[in-house]
């Protein structure tokens, strides 16, 4: 029997898309004009596919069993004054988990905490553990892991074909024949975002192309790209922590050093053989894989302050952050600030 599932092991890690079991996560307040087009955006292509087949009644959104579709969608609200829970539930969530901390940092961490994912911080994320207001799922298949994660703002919505993009991101080109084969990348963004109500469209174009240079140049992604990693790089770099802002700053600083230390050592000749490839998701890659596509996301705040103003504001944000300034506390309230 060990020859069968060796051979069995071997035919799913070939078979295996580099996304495997997905959970999107995504972190809500007062969204609720916003949060069922990022569910239904997540759960698009299964949905597209039932439709295509049948098997859904026109207006009625079913709710996918993980196991089978390969995702899981968990809201993580903040404590909203209006109706983002009942938005969320009605929209298709698996899961919606009020939190008792507000922040994003805080939501996604105890969001990663909830679909069973360790790493330290994202099980310590909150002072009190967030209440489950959902049982969608039988809670036997509620407990499985996924194998990657992928966190989404309230506001936004992933392209059509968001897991195949992914995938083609991940997943290394094939190999020449004798030769071996290159290690999977574990974590990475979509390329740009597409705002939506900023006037005109120049300001529009302009964004997105400043947005898709950083990503490519100083590969460094913003969260309203849709982060994507595996279970194993977040755990090894010790998960999402619970900041106020900068919460995505700060897990592709910690992904990017990572990645670059095994870059060291491998170059030493003392990366181990697992970190080499495979299936298994744990080689943490020093730069973001760039998945082709743009998400969709609000453009209010460029549409409120301008621009020219918000980009500035934004990068002497960063720039802080960088020199080790201000905390992430300072800078959300003085972000955050009318």
């Amino acid at each position: 029997m060990a020859w069968f599932r060796r051979g069995k092991k071997k035919k799913e890690e070939e078979e295996f898309d580099g996304v495997g079991a997905l959970a999107v996560i995504i972190p809500a307040l007062n969204e609720e004009k916003n949060i069922a087009a990022a569910i239904r955006s997540a759960l698009e292509d299964r949905n597209r596919g039932e439709e295509k087949k049948g098997g859904r009644e026109r207006g009625i959104l079913r709710r996918p069993d993980r196991d089978r579709d390969g995702v899981e969608v968990v809201v993580v609200d903040g404590g909203s004054s209006d109706a983002t829970v009942a938005a969320a539930r009605g929209a298709g969530a698996h899961r919606v988990l009020r939190c008792a901390t507000r922040g994003r940092g805080a939501q996604i961490a105890a969001g990663v905490a909830a679909v069973g994912v360790g790493g330290g911080r994202s099980a310590a994320a909150l002072s009190s553990p967030p209440s489950d207001d959902s049982f969608f799922l039988p809670p036997r298949r509620r407990r499985r892991k996924p194998d990657t994660l992928l966190f989404l703002h309230a506001d936004s919505r992933l392209p059509r074909d968001y897991r195949a993009s992914i995938s083609r991101a991940l997943l290394p080109p094939p190999s020449p024949r004798g030769a071996s084969a290159p290690p999977r990348s574990s974590w990475g963004a979509f390329e740009t975002v597409s705002p939506t109500g900023l006037r005109p469209a120049a300001a529009a174009a302009l964004l997105s192309a400043g947005v898709a240079l950083r990503t490519r140049l100083l590969g460094l992604p913003y969260g309203d790209q849709a982060i994507f990693v595996s279970v194993a790089a977040l755990e090894r770099v010790g998960g999402v922590r619970p900041l106020p802002l900068m919460e995505d700053v700060d897990l592709v600083e910690r992904l990017t050093l990572a990645g670059r230390e095994e870059e060291r050592r491998e170059a030493r000749g003392r990366g181990r053989k697992e970190e080499g490839g495979g299936g298994g998701g744990g080689r943490v890659n020093a730069r973001p894989a760039v998945a082709r596509g743009a998400v969709v996301t609000s453009g209010r705040r460029w549409a409120e302050r301008g621009l020219v103003r918000t980009t500035l504001r934004n990068l002497w944000t960063l720039a802080r952050w960088k020199s080790g300034s201000a905390s992430a506390e300072e800078l959300a309230r003085e972000y955050y600030r009318r």
